[in-house]
């Protein structure tokens, strides 16, 4: 997992794109796993821009103190849409919800 963003920064109709971060390490099955499924549901989610940024703890110290234990975490604006594992069903309605209280 390497931090930065992701080319999925989109915007539509000059609304900003949703925020979608992913925190994790290098080394991490679960870290993995959540990724592909974030990334299977995004792919789905064409029609809504979305900014996906992905959070190595390792390389911050404050990051590792929060979510050493608890990683993969997944924030959709601010706010965790999901932990340890990523149901791609469950992100989608989030996701959707969110737009549609942007909109």
């Amino acid at each position: 997992m390497s931090s930065g963003q992701s080319a999925l920064t989109k915007k539509e109709n000059g609304k900003e794109a949703l925020l979608l971060e992913i925190y994790g390490k290098e080394e991490c099955p679960l870290c993995d796993k959540a990724e592909r499924a974030v990334n299977e549901t995004l792919r789905k989610l064409d029609g809504i821009p979305i900014r996906l940024v992905k959070h190595d703890i390792e390389r911050d110290a404050a990051l590792f103190e929060r979510y050493q234990w608890l990683i993969p975490v997944v924030h959709l604006n601010g706010e965790q849409a999901a932990l340890y594992r990523v149901n791609k069903r469950a992100l989608t309605k989030r996701i959707r919800r969110a737009w549609k209280s942007v909109r």
